[in-house]
């Protein structure tokens, strides 16, 4: 599993982000894929070439579904964390269960591949994966229709998750797959959400739409910053950094998909050039 993820999903995607470290000003601000090709789709469907097109209703189909989504907040969980803050994403570690030989169960022992159900206690591992999915999906339907309903979901969603000081979540993993009894979170919780590299390409996708504004841009922006700090100097980023499986190779994917995100080309050639040392990936930069 570890070699096929190595030798062709990770180099894949860290491929179309090299090949976006310098985009043009015309095409919409995408890292993970081909800026070019969702350009061209929107001028087609704009001009009336692609409304019978069945992948483009389909994708149509699946966004107005969920037009009507309450917005999804780390504040929904019924946990607290350590840190006593909600707004503190949380999850536990999956493969983890009760030990059978103490009274308490604790500390917890490891299971490999048995899941623990307990981990379906905590919302925030399947919210923040569903609302990045939804963000995705309403910002493509959006930059293609130019329909103001997708885009004003998607922001809400964005805003809620990110932005409002009532439910924003905060920029750090701390207390990401924890193990009770043994750890209140670990560096292999960033893979969590390994699902932001795309999140940042669906923001860049709204930033032509009227309801995603340019303080809502600046803010998100600055939450990102916050976090690639917290991914390079917090003992969890660290540790995760250091990882020789899939989870340090999405870890890489996080890192250089912000510096790209947050205009800083040059830091990410400098990582990409790094890392394809490190990781023995052939990245042609």
């Amino acid at each position: 599993m570890i070699k096929m993820i190595k030798n062709k999903i990770i180099p894949m995607v860290l491929l179309f982000l090299t090949s976006n470290l310098f985009g043009q000003n015309d095409l919409p601000k995408i890292y993970s894929g081909d800026p070019n090709k969702i350009f061209s789709l929107r001028k087609a469907y704009l001009k009336g070439e692609l409304k019978n097109d069945a992948s483009i209703k389909y994708l149509i189909k699946q966004a107005d579904k969920f037009l009507s989504m309450s917005p999804l907040s780390v504040t929904d969980k019924k946990q607290t964390p350590p840190s006593g803050d909600k707004h503190d994403y949380m999850s536990m570690g999956k493969y983890w269960w009760p030990n059978p030989d103490t009274k308490d169960g604790l500390p917890y022992i490891r299971k490999d591949g048995e899941v623990n159900p307990e981990v379906n206690e905590i919302s925030d591992p399947d919210n923040v994966t569903k609302m990045s999915k939804v963000v995705e999906m309403l910002s493509v339907a959006n930059y293609l229709t130019n329909e103001s309903k997708y885009s004003s979901k998607a922001s809400a969603l964005l805003e809620a998750w990110f932005l409002n000081e009532q439910t924003k979540m905060n920029p750090n993993l701390n207390f990401a797959q924890f193990i009770p009894g043994e750890s209140e979170g670990r560096g292999a919780g960033i893979i969590d959400v390994h699902y932001f590299y795309r999140l940042i390409d669906a923001v860049g996708l709204l930033e032509n739409s009227n309801e995603w504004t340019r303080e809502n841009n600046n803010r998100i922006k600055k939450w990102f910053e916050y976090y690639l700090e917290w991914l390079q100097t917090s003992k969890n980023g660290i540790a995760e950094s250091k990882a020789k499986n899939n989870h340090g190779c999405w870890y890489d994917v996080q890192v250089v998909s912000y510096f790209l995100y947050l205009n800083r080309s040059q830091d990410a050639k400098v990582y990409l050039e790094n890392i394809s040392k490190k990781r023995k990936l052939d990245l042609k930069l």
